[in-house]
């Protein structure tokens, strides 16, 4: 056997059987010309099944848009790397799992097999263990979350958060927010007033919450506001925050194969 971390090819080449596994799992489906990049270390590749069953992938699709937001792996959600001049964007929600026995019974059928090169695969790595440097906050305070996911601001911006306490199983978390713009981005006086409103109505829903309250009072005595422009922000500020990766593969079961998360 002599497949390696960083071995990658076509979708199309993966037996019926394999595509319809993969779909089934993948939030919004993949398309036909993505690629399968195996992210298991070697150690597990070579394990016996019976030890480790499965070979973990993530699927790369074609991006007509690349963002540098991958650089040095600052995005923990997604890597883009050009292939053959073309540029594919890996998303950390598109990670799969294939049972290794029945994988490796068709691999006969993938004739295009490559790997990446060198720098790609370093960078692969770092922006794997990246997911499991995330602060993660306690799963009571999750479970008490859930309904506010759908509430939070479509904008590019970066929700940073405050609890009291990071213990579990704690009565009530006191949580204060903050939004600040994407690096870059180009918000009026007015779109930060908009955001605000946005928050305040996160906030509220945060405290309709049982088990879960508004610190009001924090943000205050911090010269914090719910929405604020970069410049705004001190770094004493933000040593009280941690940033907030909340996407919805925090609240699913077994979040661990994904790394810990900070929401």
């Amino acid at each position: 056997m002599d497949w390696v971390q960083g071995h990658f090819f076509n979708f199309s080449c993966l037996a019926s059987r394999d595509k319809e596994i993969i779909r089934s799992r993948v939030d919004g489906g993949v398309k036909e010309n993505a690629i399968c990049v195996l992210i298991t270390q070697d150690c597990d590749i070579c394990a016996h099944p019976n030890i480790e069953p499965d070979v973990q992938f993530v699927i790369g699709e074609k991006d007509r848009n690349p963002s540098p937001l991958n650089e040095n792996c600052r995005s923990s959600r997604y890597l883009i790397f050009d292939i053959e001049g073309v540029p594919y964007k890996l998303k950390i929600l598109k990670t799969v799992y294939l049972k290794k026995e029945l994988f490796f019974q068709n691999q006969e059928a993938i004739s295009d097999r490559n790997r990446l090169a060198e720098y790609q695969l370093n960078q692969l790595r770092r922006w794997l263990a990246q997911r499991y440097n995330r602060t993660a906050l306690p799963d009571a305070f999750n479970s008490k979350l859930k309904d506010v996911v759908n509430n939070l601001p479509n904008e590019k911006v970066d929700i940073y958060i405050r609890l009291n306490s990071l213990d579990e199983d704690l009565e009530n978390y006191q949580v204060a927010l903050v939004a600040i713009p994407y690096q870059g981005a180009m918000l009026s006086p007015e779109d930060l007033q908009q955001l605000g409103e946005k928050m305040q109505l996160l906030a509220q829903k945060v405290d309709e919450q049982d088990g879960l309250s508004f610190d009001w009072e924090w943000l205050d005595e911090n010269y914090c506001t719910l929405a604020m422009s970069r410049s705004e922000v001190t770094l004493d500020m933000l040593d009280h925050f941690m940033r907030w990766h909340l996407d919805f593969i925090s609240f699913k079961e077994n979040d661990y194969e994904c790394g810990q998360t900070e929401g």
